[in-house]
């Protein structure tokens, strides 16, 4: 397939999809620690044990899966790295005269939770993982909404009735 807009579009949702399957991962995972398999039956699941496992020697180590997956710049399936991805294809989606992001809704909202997750503390990033995860999920609709609204028509359903009806 060729990389125009169209391609630019799928990576765009394969990341927004990523991210979101993440945080859903992560916060279940949270929820129900007492529960839940361990954390390398968790990185297993989510196609990341390997990665961590050679990024790291900690293998019991909560805090460090959880930033591995969350802040892992060189790890496809981080949040980090797909947010960096998701705004790399909506810079070249926009036309070669808009490079610049003031006034593009969606790219405001990734760089927003790009730099929250860069100033994180990674130390305690256990304890803030629900309420950052649920932030995640919510900054995953509202890019998805900003794209649909700046890129594709809009047009109000046409309601349907009978003769009977009028």
């Amino acid at each position: 397939m060729s990389h125009d807009d169209g391609w630019q579009f799928l990576v765009l949702g394969r990341n927004i999809e990523r991210i979101d399957m993440t945080t859903r991962l992560l916060r279940g995972r949270v929820a129900y620690l007492d529960a839940s398999p361990d954390w390398m039956a968790f990185l297993r699941a989510s196609g990341a044990m390997e990665a961590f496992m050679r990024s790291t020697h900690q293998l019991d180590d909560a805090n460090g899966v959880a930033t591995f997956l969350m802040l892992d710049r060189m790890f496809p399936r981080s949040i980090l790295f797909a947010l960096n991805v998701i705004d790399e294809a909506l810079m070249e989606i926009q036309s070669a005269g808009q490079r610049d992001s003031h006034g593009d809704t969606a790219r405001q909202m990734v760089a927003h939770a790009r730099t929250e997750l860069e100033f994180i503390d990674m130390t305690t990033l256990l304890e803030q993982l629900p309420e950052l995860l649920q932030t995640l999920e919510s900054t995953c609709y509202r890019i998805t909404d900003a794209v649909t609204h700046k890129y594709f028509r809009h047009e109000e359903a046409i309601l349907w009735v009978s003769e009977g009806e009028l």
